[in-house]
């Protein structure tokens, strides 16, 4: 049952790594593909240990999990990477939006405000 539990164990490895891969080439679909059966591995390996609360390779499965959280927050770190690049293109992309749409009123005369008319030259 030990050799199930490292089995399950090096599974939700890979799929933790191939999780890494999924967010540095922008699959999104295939993340939320992954995490799901990462989760369900999780599941299964808790449902393990409830039935053998102590397994006899307990140092080769806390590496082995060890490694799992290592990757895991190595994922969580490239994640936050590409939200925050994403946040800022998005509101690179708002300002050229609100400019062309400022630019394209005032060609149209829409709510022109003779305020902004500089009378000094």
């Amino acid at each position: 049952m030990s050799e199930d539990l490292a089995r399950i164990y090096r599974e939700a490895l890979d799929l933790t790594i191939r999780q890494g891969a999924a967010i540095r080439e922008d699959r999104w679909d295939d993340l939320l593909a992954l995490l799901d059966k990462r989760e369900h591995c999780l599941d299964a390996a808790e449902a393990l240990l409830y039935d053998q609360p102590n397994p006899a390779n307990q140092l080769e499965l806390a590496g082995i999990l060890g490694q799992v959280h290592d990757v895991d927050a190595a994922n969580q770190n490239l994640f936050s990477e590409k939200r925050e690049a994403l946040a800022a293109e998005l509101s690179e992309v708002n300002q050229v939006r609100e400019a062309l749409t400022g630019y394209m009123s005032s060609l149209r005369g829409d709510n022109f405000d003779p305020s902004f008319v500089d009378r000094s030259s």
